[in-house]
């Protein structure tokens, strides 16, 4: 591999590394001021195993991944309500 892509590869590996670890950040500081909403987690820089293994145990209300941002909208507004929060949270993690 060219020395240029070697370069460019490690900065995107050091940028994906540095937005896990702030979300990390964001996610303890909700457990610190009492949030009890969930977090959807979305995008190219995390995946379902950084969610569930690197931000999740930081935080104990439900943080959910979402795959894309454009899917993160429609996440989000089911969210927003009681009663749609609810059967969305059953569907994912279980009653």
């Amino acid at each position: 591999m060219p020395r240029g892509a070697r370069m460019r590869l490690h900065r995107i590996v050091r940028s994906h590394y540095a937005i896990t670890r702030e979300m990390v950040n964001v996610a303890k500081e909700m457990q610190r001021q009492g949030f009890e909403l969930a977090s959807a987690d979305r995008g190219a820089t995390t995946s379902p195993a950084h969610t569930s293994v690197k931000i999740a145990p930081q935080y104990k209300s439900p943080v959910i991944y979402v795959k894309d941002a454009s899917r993160s909208v429609g996440v989000c507004q089911t969210l927003a309500t009681q009663t749609t929060r609810a059967e969305f949270l059953a569907k994912i993690i279980g009653p």
